[in-house]
């Protein structure tokens, strides 16, 4: 029997970032689930588990912080990517992987296959 893909909750309001992250990540053989907001997202994680979230920080309504801070609460071993073009690293959560955009893919392929080493 093959194992199930793992499933990666992925939020961007931009669809070409969305496309863009899933196209760098396509080798690593995971199912993407994608939100256009922190409130569809945290819909979402209420109807099915997720592996990995990675999230945008930028968004219209919830930001990406504010969305890691909802999740974290409800689910703490939730692996969680942060991406922005508008923070630093030293402003990320603790615990939390960041990279800024624009990324690099080697960068987040790597994070990727942390996190879900992790999860696995």
């Amino acid at each position: 029997m093959s194992e199930a893909k793992k499933q990666i909750l992925l939020v961007d309001d931009e669809e070409y970032v969305r496309k863009a992250i899933c196209r760098a990540l396509r080798k690593l053989g995971v199912e993407f689930i994608q939100a256009e907001s922190g409130e569809k997202a945290l819909i979402l994680l209420q109807k099915q588990q997720f592996d990995l979230l990675i999230t945008d920080h930028k968004m219209p309504g919830m930001t990406g912080l504010e969305l890691i801070s909802k999740v974290k609460e409800t689910y703490p071993a939730l692996p969680v990517i942060l991406i922005s073009g508008n923070l630093q690293a030293r402003e990320a959560p603790s615990g939390i992987l960041f990279t800024p955009k624009p990324w690099q893919d080697d960068v987040l392929e790597n994070f990727v296959r942390q996190s879900l080493g992790k999860n696995a």
